[in-house]
């Protein structure tokens, strides 16, 4: 228990160190958006969505009880190099949402700003958005 105790701390010290965490101003013109999983496909070439979070546009049979955005900051090799909290869901799935995305990676290209949205169902997932 102690250990994975302190694999938590370790891992919050990583997102903290290599992530800037704040609540965002509004979202600038130039920023990309990723609603959806062909959205992200398009973006980055290695992502993997958090264990009960989903893609923003899916929809729920119920509805979604909670929808975060978070930006991330993409350097020219395609590396997040920093995570703004925009709308927030609850400090630990915050948490749980920025140790993932952390290890996104993007194509390369220009430093690019990206939007995720996540959202968590009420319910079961009923079918993917478009």
């Amino acid at each position: 228990m102690i250990k994975r105790h302190l694999r938590n701390i370790a891992t919050f010290l990583l997102i903290v160190s290599t992530s800037v965490i704040t609540n965002a101003a509004p979202r600038p013109a130039d920023t990309l958006a990723v609603n959806s999983e062909a959205d992200a496909r398009r973006i980055f070439s290695s992502f993997h969505y958090p264990g009960g979070l989903f893609p923003g546009n899916t929809t729920f049979l119920g509805g979604s009880l909670a929808r975060g955005v978070y930006r991330l900051d993409v350097d020219s090799q395609g590396k997040v190099v920093a995570i703004t909290v925009v709308k927030n869901i609850n400090h630990d799935i915050d948490l749980r949402a920025m140790k993932n995305l952390v290890t996104w990676r993007a194509k390369p290209g220009p430093l690019r700003v990206v939007d995720v949205s996540l959202i968590i169902p009420r319910q079961r997932r009923i079918f993917s958005g478009h």
